[in-house]
């Protein structure tokens, strides 16, 4: 090789860079890797046969580089570059490779970020890494933790204190899929609530969806009960517009029984801990004056309420039944495949 195909350090463009960073993701298993590396030829005499060599570890490149570098990657590469390179996700070297990347960073479903994990179900110390890495706290507005069902909820703490997040969706299961998950997930109420409490009890909070396991639901533990309590408050004070009539969403009985318009928190209702006055298509909110005098359903295999636009319902003709009362179109289409 002449002296001009070789590569110097210290003029290495960040497009050489990146392309380097690829090739050592392609071959290199995430799992097992501390560091990433670049071979860098110095400056050799032609005389010379043989050249010598140095190995840099791309963390010893200035961060405004490695923050260019990032610049070029999508998300989940960006994710996956920050985990080969380090397995410390609050490290000045992983903020600097995500600071172009925070803002992209407002909505996750955990399900789509198994294979950044090798396949595997994803687990409290995934959970934990991901949050810490994407700052979740300021920049996550919606959590979804779909297929979870091996965790405890304890990698949720990064979340502890978020101003910025508006849904949680803790259910564990898909779209227009039962929440009933057997064997019992570990999912635990106890660990959990209070991060939804340090949530709820920031200034300013945007907190408005949550969907918890069935799991709790069933369980109707007296830390939930209480949360459930203070977030249906939270939530009336917030003064939410129907997008019914214009009016704000209060606490007045509905048609269904569930207790408050806003969240049931009775544990002597069937709907106990679910948001009760929000369509879970379209996240319209309806008071309950409007939720009497239109169709706003509830679906018996989902156990989520839709208005009227979002999904036909389907009833049992029998009235001996004493089964599903009612299917929403979406739920009956799922259970046909």
């Amino acid at each position: 090789m002449n002296e001009e195909g070789y590569l110097y350090g210290n003029k290495l463009s960040n497009l050489l860079i990146l392309h380097m960073i690829y090739s050592l993701l392609f071959i290199t298993t995430l799992a097992s890797s501390s560091y990433c590396y670049i071979m860098v030829a110095t400056r050799s005499n032609k005389r010379q046969r043989q050249s010598s060599t140095t190995v840099t570890r791309i963390t010893d490149f200035p961060d405004t580089v490695l923050s260019s570098i990032s610049s070029y990657l999508t998300q989940t590469s960006c994710l996956k570059f920050c985990l080969a390179i380090s397995q410390q996700p609050d490290s000045s070297t992983i903020k600097a490779v995500m600071t172009q990347h925070y803002h992209k960073w407002d909505s996750i479903d955990f399900n789509d970020l198994k294979d950044l994990f090798g396949g595997s179900d994803i687990t409290d110390d995934n959970l934990l890494w991901v949050l810490t890495c994407i700052d979740a706290v300021h920049n996550l507005r919606s959590l979804k933790l779909t297929n979870c069902v091996g965790i405890t909820g304890v990698g949720m703490a990064p979340l502890v204190g978020s101003a910025v997040l508006e849904s949680i969706d803790l259910s564990l299961v898909g779209s227009n899929k039962s929440p009933t998950i057997d064997p019992v997930p570990p999912i635990s109420a106890e660990i959990v609530v209070p991060i939804l409490e340090s949530i709820i009890s920031t200034e300013e909070n945007e907190l408005e969806q949550v969907t918890l396991p069935k799991k709790w639901r069933v369980e109707k533990s007296d830390i939930l009960t209480n949360f459930l309590r203070k977030f249906g408050r939270v939530l009336v004070d917030r003064e939410i517009d129907c997008c019914g009539c214009g009016e704000i969403c209060g606490v007045t009985r509905t048609r269904s029984g569930a207790g408050s318009s806003l969240v049931c928190y009775d544990t002597d209702q069937n709907r106990y801990g679910l948001i009760t006055f929000t369509c879970s298509g379209c996240n319209d909110n309806y008071c309950s004056s409007c939720q009497d005098n239109q169709y706003f359903p509830f679906c018996e295999v989902c156990e989520k309420f839709f208005c009227d636009r979002c999904a036909d319902m389907n009833y049992c003709s029998n009235d001996n039944c004493q089964s599903r009362t009612s299917t929403c179109s979406k739920c009956v289409k799922m259970e046909s495949w």
